[in-house]
């Protein structure tokens, strides 16, 4: 990586950050829904106990990755734009980290045998959580949007982030009990589909630019 721009090194830490956040948040199967009783997700949390812990310290190490990468991507773009893309990058990493803590803290309270129903409301804590991270990867959405669209990065980086948007509203108001609407139904799932690959594919058309600007810098200077 020596030869590397610290861009290119910045993409490249977005990428890993997506793969770490997808083994990590999928390693320890299919989880209980934001409605069930308590007793299931009692059963949940204790049978997985190990590899919940163990998801969360692949998802914790995605953190820095990603604000590495997303405080590169918002100094490449600059001015008001960047900075509505740094300040949404770092709630958006808040939302994570205070919903890993909550599922955490859920699987080691059923794990010590602690009140069900506290457990249960910790669940639903932490799904929320999750879901909340939708609303600033608007705010980091928009401004890509526009950036791509006066050419300062691949044309698909404009249609992936209005995609982003379009699909980040509709999670961001499932807020319903139970249902394709509910905080971890299938709306939930698809804007988080779209988040792990949609910032993946960001970071994808940073490394481009990274690439295709350090033939120009060699020019310049020759």
């Amino acid at each position: 990586m020596g030869s590397w721009s610290k861009d290119k090194q910045a993409a490249a830490g977005g990428i890993l950050a997506m793969v770490l956040l997808i083994v990590g948040n999928f390693m320890y199967g299919s989880p209980p829904k934001f409605d069930a009783d308590a007793a299931k997700v009692v059963s949940f949390y204790d049978g997985h106990h190990r590899s919940i812990l163990v998801g969360m310290i692949l998802t914790g190490l995605a953190i820095p990755f990603y604000v590495w990468f997303i405080a590169h991507l918002a100094n490449m773009v600059g001015g008001a734009q960047g900075r509505a893309i740094g300040y949404g990058g770092l709630l958006v990493a808040a939302c994570a980290a205070t919903g890993d803590a909550l599922t955490a803290a859920g699987s080691h309270a059923a794990h010590l045998g602690d009140s069900p129903t506290a457990i249960r409301l910790l669940w639903q804590l932490s799904s929320l959580s999750y879901s909340r991270l939708f609303w600033p990867g608007i705010a980091i959405a928009v401004p890509l949007a526009m950036y791509a669209a006066g050419g300062g990065l691949k044309m698909y980086v404009r249609w992936i982030a209005w995609i982003q948007i379009v699909v980040f509203f509709l999670g961001g108001i499932a807020l319903k009990e139970a249902g394709f609407f509910s905080p971890d139904g299938g709306m939930a799932a698809i804007a988080f589909i779209v988040y792990f690959v949609g910032t993946g594919l960001f970071a994808f058309a940073m490394w481009q630019s990274a690439e295709a600007a350090a033939p120009a810098a060699a020019h310049s200077t020759a």
